[in-house]
């Protein structure tokens, strides 16, 4: 998990091309968390959803 925050701060001190100091950092390594969070929420309601429509078709078929 420290990898990807790590990763993600990386990038945003790459791409910006500017020197952050250590308060900085936190708040972006703070701020990349909370994106992994709701990555990983959308992620699990996605899936949720494609399951409750993939068991919908499947009643269908038996059904049929």
């Amino acid at each position: 998990m420290t990898k990807i925050i790590n990763f993600l701060t990386n990038m945003l001190v790459k791409k910006k091309k500017m020197c952050y100091n250590v308060s900085k950092l936190r708040e972006k390594k703070k701020g990349a968390m909370m994106w992994v969070l709701v990555f990983i929420l959308f992620m699990i309601f996605f899936y949720s959803n494609n399951s409750k429509k993939i068991k919908k078709l499947e009643n269908k078929i038996k059904k049929a």
